[in-house]
């Protein structure tokens, strides 16, 4: 059979954490590889190996996890492996001269780089609108941290300036323990039912503190507590099941709405809601809704908007 080696974890351009797992195919004097990860510069980051590939002009299975010390310098960087053979040093079995033989090298991201304590990543598909820095805003609470993303998505994107409708986009996430105290805001059923104002209620909820807006439309869909309903307090969610897309740029929020969409006549509905619990934020002057088609009322310009099926 034909010597060979193939990296089949992690794939070319995946986020990786602190913890590297590689497996894939091998083949090795003494069936010993060696797995090494190096920074965007050339400097190796950690390395390893094991009796694990096959052997002698054979492939077998391997799988070795590697553990990164610090932060790596840049956010991109390589998995390589190869052949730990009679000509190569260091820690492995085999003694003499380096050589590296048999290798596969696949790029990756350094989530560690991108954010502190790198758990995963949500996807954001793009909409018409988005920026980074929009996205940003609404997932950390800072749209300055907008190169985290592009890093992210380097692999599909050119020009951070130049994203563009139905991309999907990889949102780093991260432990985050520091929460902050939001609005959210219910409907007063017995208010709206006698026609006194005010007909919609806040109630107070801890929210990440990194993702304040998130939190607070999470919240608003979750529903007010036994203890708030039974104050009259109601989540009127015509029709939807959540939300998706939720940005901050320029003054405007624009999220969209997820599942049905349908007022059935009434003047109350989710718009109500989600217009105020927004709007608390020092960074949402306007709101603009869109229905699970991606349509608005207004799409452009400084307005609310709403989309056709929350009309009364």
């Amino acid at each position: 059979m034909t010597n060979e080696t193939l990296i089949q974890q992690p794939q070319p351009n995946d986020i990786v954490g602190e913890r590297i797992f590689v497996g894939g195919l091998a083949t090795g004097f003494e069936a010993t590889i060696r797995a090494r990860v190096r920074d965007g510069n050339g400097a190796e980051l950690a390395s390893t190996f094991c009796m694990c590939g096959g052997g002698m002009g054979e492939v077998g299975q391997f799988q070795v996890e590697l553990q990164l010390a610090d932060r790596p310098a840049t956010p991109n960087g390589f998995v390589e492996v190869f052949e730990d053979n009679v000509g190569y040093p260091d820690e492995g079995p085999h003694g003499g001269g380096a050589s590296e033989i048999h290798k596969d090298v696949v790029p990756v991201v350094f989530g560690s780089h991108l954010v502190d304590s790198y758990v995963g990543y949500t996807h954001h598909v793009v909409v018409e609108g988005d920026t980074l820095s929009g996205i940003a805003a609404a997932e950390y609470g800072d749209g300055a941290r907008w190169p985290a993303i592009y890093e992210a998505n380097r692999d599909q994107i050119g020009d951070p300036d130049l994203i563009f409708h139905g991309q999907r986009l990889r949102i780093p996430h991260y432990v985050d323990t520091a929460t902050t105290t939001v609005d959210v805001y219910f409907v007063d059923t017995e208010n709206f039912a006698t026609g006194t104002e005010p007909y919609v209620r806040p109630v107070p909820r801890q929210v990440s503190a990194e993702t304040p807006a998130t939190g607070a439309l999470q919240a608003l869909f979750a529903g007010p507590s036994a203890s708030e309903r039974a104050t009259n307090l109601a989540v009127e969610r015509s029709e939807t099941t959540g939300f998706t897309n939720l940005s901050i740029d320029g003054g405007i929020a624009r999220v969209h709405l997820v599942g049905g969409c349908n007022s059935r006549g009434s003047t109350m509905t989710i718009a109500n809601l989600i217009v105020p619990t927004l709007k608390q934020f020092s960074t949402v002057d306007h709101v603009k809704i869109y229905d699970p088609d991606g349509d608005t009322g207004t799409p452009d310009g400084p307005t609310d908007s709403i989309p056709a099926c929350l009309n009364p």
